[in-house]
């Protein structure tokens, strides 16, 4: 059996020692054997654990999410339907996430295309059009006309006032 002190785990994993014992309290990682003098003795398949967890934070997933992840893990563990379930409702997340930055990256260069000469008159156009800032984000149909607007609408020599 290839048993790991703390730090070779934490060197082979490229992370901190910190972080290996952090996931060890949190429940991510069985508790290790110790060994004489209380030290870790960790077995080398914690490495693959550690790999899985590092990709599903770089996947976004929260703490508890991984705890859902591996609980019960082996080497052998096949892809389950919990698995499953925890990725797509994951990619939903990620995917209401791109839209919402599509949107804001639309009303940016919407916003940088007005020629309005003062926020303000930027906003009331908004509003004329029945759209507020914090509702257009939940109105797609309508987000979608005013980005689609010619921008010469709000041209700064017309008085929206």
């Amino acid at each position: 059996m290839d048993e790991l002190t703390i730090g070779e785990v934490a060197r082979r994993a490229g992370m901190r020692t910190s972080a290996v014992r952090y996931y060890e309290s949190m429940g991510l990682l069985p508790p290790p054997r110790r060994a004489s003098g209380g030290h870790r003795r960790y077995d080398a398949s914690v490495l693959e654990l550690l790999a899985i967890l590092r990709m599903a934070g770089q996947a976004g997933f929260t703490l508890a999410e991984m705890h859902l992840l591996v609980a019960g893990f082996d080497a052998s563990t096949p892809a389950s339907e919990r698995w499953q379930q925890l990725a797509q409702t994951k990619l939903k997340e990620v995917e209401a996430i791109i839209t919402h930055a599509q949107q804001t990256k639309r009303m940016l260069e919407r916003l940088l295309q007005c020629g309005c000469l003062h926020l303000g008159e930027c906003l009331q156009e908004y509003q004329s059009e029945g759209l507020s800032p914090v509702l257009a984000s939940s109105n797609e149909s309508k987000q979608s006309a005013l980005f689609s607007r010619n921008t010469s609408e709000c041209d700064g020599n017309q008085s929206h006032y």
